[in-house]
């Protein structure tokens, strides 16, 4: 990850990640509660569908894949400065 560029995507999904599914994405809105206990401000969400999350995955510096089994666990984050 040192050799990531600004603007870079780094993208950490689950065991699902690829997989073909016919519903729509989930969206984030109810776990919002959740990502305000870890971070000091709000920052900008946007859910996206399962195809569109795997064209954005193919341009991706790197792609970490962990072997949780639930749905919807996939994130795509985008190198910037803090």
């Amino acid at each position: 990850m040192m050799l990531m560029g600004h603007g870079d995507d780094l993208v950490i999904c689950d065991i699902n990640h690829s997989s073909l599914d016919d519903r729509p994405s989930r969206d984030l809105r109810n776990a919002d509660r959740l990502f305000q206990a870890a971070v000091w401000r709000a920052l900008p969400q946007r859910s996206l569908r399962s195809f569109r999350s795997t064209l954005l995955s193919k341009n991706a510096f790197a792609i970490v894949r962990t072997s949780d089994p639930g749905p919807y666990g996939c994130f795509i984050l985008k190198m910037g400065t803090v």
